[in-house]
């Protein structure tokens, strides 16, 4: 191949395959950051994890940027904190989006517990205020009805209780409360009433819900470990000099001390 007289030959850069391999791996942490900012969108998390994950993407594009104009020893210096970068954003992006998928899951428990207290609130006022099954109850005796609505009124009492309690324990119990009316009912003919099997099973369909709700129920009300990890590792980056700007002490304009970044790795991969 011939150059023409006055054409300029490109110059070959000498480390154009570590340079691709670095490149290479802050893409792929970039990918995963990317992909956790969008399940964050999705979910219920709050902002806060969304803006530090946001955070941690700049500052992997702007680490990559640098990764361009770096040459000689600056690009071959760069390797280990390019590595120890991409390892704790590719952390930080795990934890973030398993925290957001475990967030959206509770709160839809939480909404489904929410329509499961309605329905027992609604069973509750069909059997003890309404009293849909009366027409349908056989009594042996006088004295047999009068123990009937004895239990029947101290159930009434204490679903009272249970719901004013607002708790997922109380809601629970409140399920239990009008299996046992109706139970009761049944012993005495309520269930050839053509309503008695709707009304069943709709409580049935309330206390497998609460059920599947309650470890929701109980992460909602303690400290949630997954979130505080995603806050934890953010700021284990941050500490480190993963947090965008180029501080004006680094010469080489890396923005990241190799040394804070391994040990930052290190404890990051202890938490998976």
């Amino acid at each position: 191949m011939t150059v023409e007289r006055g054409q300029a030959t490109l110059p070959l850069d000498p480390q154009a395959s570590l340079r691709t391999e670095l490149v290479g791996q802050l893409a792929g942490a970039e990918l995963a950051l990317e992909a956790a900012i969008a399940e964050l969108g999705l979910s219920m998390a709050g902002s806060a994890a969304l803006d530090d994950t946001r955070a941690q993407l700049s500052a992997l594009i702007a680490l990559r940027q640098q990764l361009g104009h770096a040459t000689g020893g600056a690009l071959t210096g760069m390797r280990g904190e390019v590595i120890a970068a991409a390892s704790g954003a590719a952390a930080l992006a795990h934890h973030v989006t398993a925290s957001a998928a475990n967030d959206t899951q509770r709160h839809h428990l939480a909404a489904h517990a929410k329509e499961a207290r309605a329905a027992i609130e609604n069973l509750g006022s069909a059997l003890f205020e309404q009293r849909v099954l009366d027409p349908y109850l056989q009594f042996a005796s006088a004295e047999d009805e009068e123990a009937y609505r004895k239990r029947e009124r101290e159930r009434e009492s204490e679903l009272a209780r249970t719901l004013a309690q607002h708790t997922p324990e109380g809601d629970r119990r409140a399920a239990e409360i009008v299996e046992s009316q109706m139970l009761d009912a049944k012993a005495h003919g309520a269930d050839r009433s053509p309503e008695f099997a709707q009304l069943w099973d709709d409580n049935v369909k309330a206390k497998a819900t609460l059920h599947a709700a309650a470890p929701a129920a109980s992460a909602s009300t303690a400290p949630t470990a997954q979130s505080d990890d995603v806050f934890s590792i953010a700021a284990t980056l941050r500490t480190a000099g993963l947090s965008g700007d180029t501080p004006a002490s680094d010469p080489c304009g890396h923005g990241l001390a190799f040394e804070k970044l391994a040990l930052a790795s290190r404890a990051i991969e202890g938490r998976g």
